[in-house]
């Protein structure tokens, strides 16, 4: 958390829009939640108006969805597959990049599902050639599958060693 709170404060100080998502292990309980808020986040900064139409709508309705109290995020993406939006969500992001330099921090990777890790995963790589840079935290633990092997497998990974309370 630290690491992520000073990245942002950093990229701001040079001039970037940050968007932060902190996760936890309840926001993380739900299924697409990661996605859902960095859908939000993005589509709330100027310049993503100019995003493909059908990459606004398909946001829109999944964002309406999610804070239906009939229809629980949960529900896998209202019928849409994952690559659809993935393209969605980078479509967003590319349009949002032109208007400015985007930083997207993702806090405590390692409690989001893992639809939501393999469609970041999917969106960080469609937006390598737009301005916006990524910055992923996780812990590791026995107990924790997530691997560097799966789909963010072609990011640079800085290894941290064990960190006080205080200091993660």
């Amino acid at each position: 958390t630290r690491l992520s709170t000073e990245a942002a404060e950093y990229a701001r100080l040079l001039g970037f829009r940050v968007v932060s998502v902190n996760l936890t292990p309840a926001s993380g309980a739900t299924p697409h939640s990661l996605v859902l808020e960095i859908a939000e986040a993005v589509r709330s900064l100027p310049g993503s108006a100019g995003a493909a139409p059908a990459a606004m709508a398909l946001i829109d309705r999944l964002l309406r969805q999610s804070t239906d109290a009939d229809v629980p995020a949960a529900l896998s993406f209202a019928g849409n597959s994952l690559e659809a939006v993935a393209w969605a969500v980078h479509e967003l992001i590319r349009a949002a990049s032109h208007e400015v330099r985007l930083i997207m921090i993702i806090d405590d990777l390692h409690h989001a599902d893992t639809d939501s890790q393999r469609l970041i995963g999917i969106a960080a790589r469609a937006t390598s050639n737009c301005r916006v840079g990524w910055i992923a935290t996780r812990r590791t633990s026995p107990s924790n599958a997530f691997s560097t092997e799966g789909a963010l497998g072609w990011l640079s990974v800085l290894s941290v060693g064990q960190l006080s309370d205080p200091d993660a």
